[in-house]
């Protein structure tokens, strides 16, 4: 092949490159450049509407009546209604998907609406000093009772895919880096965004966005068997089972936490970071 075709072929496949990845940047661009929210992104009106319905919520789960129910309904319609309104939606919609998600999403959703408006902090989870992304769905999902990992890539792994049709309000969405509360219609989601937008009702546009179930954080059991110390007596009781948990702590690494003993017997003495009360001064004295 002579040496002037070869430089051509070279140039030929360097500029499909560039065109392939103009195209790609051009995808990415058209899929980002969605509607935004029509009203305040920062609503007061949604927050105090979120704070009411989820103080109903809370009176609901202590006296579970049908006034109880019938106050915290109407009190969730209206911070969806609210909702709506910023950011141009179907009332309707909105109050129906929340109504089909089950009540730790509902409050989950409910928990990261109060917060709009508060500032971005990294590594930061607190309603006195801000969030970030994963601060944000960790503080919503910790208020619903769920513990989640305060770390995005943490949650990813511990959550079930989801889509439009089996996703509910209060499921992650994420995409590369990033993490948000779906808000149950089209791609309305309200995240913890950044620190010039703090945390925002929002649209996502992002071509790569999916949407997550999330699971608690996972804790391993470990079971062992305790045997007593001297000769077994004929007839005698084994010694019961003890649990111990093993879980991530924020830095990934494991601790162990002694579990409940059954029966009232004494915890066993382990060589571990965490011992039960009394372990050490026993080990002394051997």
């Amino acid at each position: 092949m002579p040496p002037s075709f070869r430089v051509s072929a070279r140039l030929l496949r360097a500029l499909t490159g560039l065109l392939l990845a103009a195209a790609t940047l051009t995808g990415w661009a058209a899929g980002s450049a969605q509607a935004s929210v029509a009203g305040d992104h920062h609503s007061p009106a949604v927050v105090t509407n979120a704070a009411t319905a989820l103080a109903a919520h809370d009176v609901l789960a202590a006296n579970a009546t049908a006034g109880t129910l019938t106050t915290y309904v109407a009190a969730r319609d209206a911070a969806a209604d609210s909702v709506a309104l910023e950011m141009g939606l179907d009332s309707t919609a909105v109050r129906d998907a929340w109504s089909r998600a089950d009540m730790p999403h509902q409050t989950a959703v409910l928990a990261a609406l109060t917060e709009l408006g508060k500032p971005y902090r990294y590594a930061t989870s607190d309603p006195d000093r801000g969030f970030d992304c994963s601060g944000l769905t960790a503080y919503a999902w910790a208020r619903a009772g769920v513990n989640i990992p305060h770390q995005s890539s943490a949650q990813i792994r511990a959550a079930a895919p989801r889509d439009k049709a089996t996703a509910m309000a209060g499921d992650i969405v994420q995409y590369p880096g990033h993490v948000m509360l779906y808000l149950g219609v089209g791609d309305a989601i309200v995240h913890a965004a950044n620190q010039r937008d703090d945390v925002e009702l929002d649209i996502v546009g992002h071509e790569l966005a999916r949407l997550l179930g999330p699971a608690p954080a996972r804790a391993q059991v470990h079971i062992t068997r305790q045997h007593r110390r001297g000769r077994a007596r004929a007839g005698r009781e084994q010694a019961p089972l003890r649990q111990e948990v093993v879980e991530p702590d924020a830095g990934h690494a494991r601790h162990k936490v002694p579990a409940a003993v059954p029966g009232g017997a004494k915890p066993a003495c382990r060589a571990a970071r965490a011992q039960p009360p009394g372990c050490a001064r026993r080990s002394a004295r051997r």
